[in-house]
């Protein structure tokens, strides 16, 4: 698998939710869905004008095929979202077949879409920001009072 290095903005996002409820415990959770068909449609297109590798009927030259492939291989992750992907009259400016992938595409299992991080409740960590939070507040507090003070003098001088 991968290093388990969970993201400080998701760490302290889990544990501010832990706190709230009352858990003890949390989870981070990746998940790898297929790409939605409009984005894969849009790096299509940006490959066809790159490349003009397709004709006025949107079918796509033999020698093309293989950077499609490619392509539409490295945003779905299922045989069902390529199927849906491929059918036909779906994208009405490319012809894409199903049958170019029967022999590259290769489905990711469920299971190996799903990471789940367990994450243990930080007190120590959630008193620390709780501190960090009223200190912030005082400071934000002080900004806004020297704030107004400087509107209500500048306010004053046209007068």
């Amino acid at each position: 698998m991968f290093e388990k290095k969970i993201p400080a903005v998701y760490y302290w996002q889990i544990q501010s939710g832990m706190d709230v409820t009352g858990l003890d415990k949390g989870q981070l959770i990746y998940c790898l869905v297929d790409t939605p068909f409009n984005l894969i449609d849009d790096q299509i297109n940006r490959l066809a004008y790159k490349h003009n590798f397709a004709d006025s009927n949107g079918d796509i030259m033999e020698d093309w095929r293989p950077l499609v492939v490619e392509t539409v291989c490295r945003m779905l992750y299922t045989w069902d979202g390529l199927a849906q992907f491929c059918d036909e009259g779906r994208n009405p400016k490319y012809n894409i077949s199903f049958d170019w992938f029967k022999d590259e595409f290769k489905e990711i299992p469920e299971k190996a879409r799903v990471t789940i991080i367990e994450i243990e409740k930080d007190e120590d960590g959630l008193k620390a920001m709780k501190k960090q939070i009223i200190e912030a507040r005082k400071y934000l507090n002080e900004l806004s009072a020297g704030l107004a003070e400087k509107l209500s003098l500048t306010g004053n001088e046209n007068n």
